[in-house]
């Protein structure tokens, strides 16, 4: 053989694909590899899919607060008591939160505000797309725990409610 050999791959198929319905999950492993790496920053690019990451300072925000919670409580020492009537709700995608439809306009909620089911108390833009954070339950809003305009990962809290019974 000359000097080249083509390289070849033992290793998964293609992660990314041409259609992107695993994408969610792909995220969610380079995220936790980028937690316990301690990376600040990874860029996928593929063809015309791009996809750049780019983490907190760890030393400002904790991985465990990067999670979803297990169960009722956490790690979160604010919490007012935690138990079944505390509900957070949590970024489901790597974006960036926003607290209203559009700068100056008034939040989607405010500590004190009541929510039903389905009310948009937010809006994580990913990749461009603008998509509607609800709530799945009844309750009141506590705190709205992401800023405007701040990054959130997958299970960042965004807004903790004291549901109604």
């Amino acid at each position: 053989m000359t000097g080249q050999q083509r390289p070849t791959s033992n290793g998964p198929a293609d992660p990314v694909g041409s259609d992107l319905n695993g994408l969610p999950e792909i995220v969610a492993r380079i995220v936790e590899t980028m937690q316990q790496a301690r990376l600040e920053s990874v860029v996928v690019s593929k063809g015309d899919f791009h996809l750049e990451l780019r983490s907190r300072s760890a030393s400002t925000e904790p991985a465990t607060a990067l999670v979803p919670e297990s169960g009722p409580g956490g790690d979160d020492p604010a919490d007012d008591q935690p138990g079944e009537d505390i509900h957070v709700i949590k970024s489901p995608m790597i974006g960036t939160f926003y607290v209203a439809p559009a700068p100056g306009e008034s939040p989607f909620v405010q500590p004190g505000d009541t929510v039903i089911p389905d009310q948009v108390i937010g809006i994580v833009e990913a990749m461009k797309v603008m998509n509607e954070i609800a709530v799945d339950r009844a309750g009141t809003v506590i705190e709205v725990v992401a800023e405007d305009a701040e990054t959130v990962e997958y299970g960042s809290p965004l807004v903790r409610l004291r549901v109604q019974p």
